[in-house]
């Protein structure tokens, strides 16, 4: 959807900036890796920091009565 809606490529989020490095026949590889990496470190930090409260918010659900 952000493919269309958003006309210029620099209003583009990291997820859609992927398809920046692929061109007509070839596709820069080492580009493409290095920006999935940057998009899951985010991810992977707010794991990472906040695995006590994920856990226990997920202990505290399955606990009946």
């Amino acid at each position: 959807m952000p493919l269309y809606f958003l006309s210029s490529s620099a209003k583009w989020p990291m997820t859609l900036a992927v398809y920046n490095f692929f061109g007509m026949f070839e596709a820069n590889w080492n580009l493409v890796s290095a920006d999935v990496v940057l998009t899951i470190l985010p991810a992977v930090f707010v794991f990472l920091f906040g695995q006590r409260y994920i856990m226990s918010g997920i202990t505290t659900g399955a606990v009946k009565g």
